[in-house]
């Protein structure tokens, strides 16, 4: 088992079962997660990727993991989003939570995108600038609901 994990990370959690184990390795505020099936025949250490849609990103995830291996050292920045990227992504979800439990527009503005203003009146909502930003960011949330959240997790 110890081969299979840099020797930069620790080992965080361990849960073995009779076929395979569970690893999650950190590195300060780094975690990765981590399924290894254990062949008791073989005794270099493997990765089997499922040949399926997602094969190629697969690859490349083992690719920068193998890279990491050899570099105990390697910046982890590139392959993460950064502290704003974070918050924006967290604000997208809790919009998209919100459409998908029936939230208006107007909604979503004053207790997502604005919970420290007062609403405004039907006709002042209109024309406000609030407006066109809580619809932008709704706009941008369901864009990442269909295709745009999966190059983020590809991302590295």
């Amino acid at each position: 088992m110890a081969p299979l994990a840099p020797c930069s990370f620790d080992i965080l959690a361990q849960h073995r079962l009779r076929d395979r184990a569970n690893l999650v390795l950190g590195r300060e505020a780094h975690r990765v997660r981590l399924c290894v099936r254990l062949v008791p025949t073989r005794t270099e250490a493997s990765i089997i990727l499922v040949h399926d849609g997602h094969l190629a990103r697969r690859a490349r995830a083992v690719a920068a993991y193998a890279q990491l291996s050899q570099r105990p050292h390697a910046d982890l920045a590139g392959l993460l989003p950064g502290t704003y990227q974070r918050a924006t992504l967290s604000r997208l979800v809790q919009i998209a939570d919100a459409l998908s439990s029936g939230a208006t527009s107007r909604d979503i503005a004053y207790s997502i995108v604005f919970p420290r203003h007062q609403p405004l009146s039907g006709a002042a909502w209109k024309g406000s600038s609030e407006r066109r930003h809580s619809w932008r960011l709704i706009q941008k949330a369901r864009w990442y609901l269909q295709h745009g959240y999966r190059h983020l997790l590809s991302r590295g």
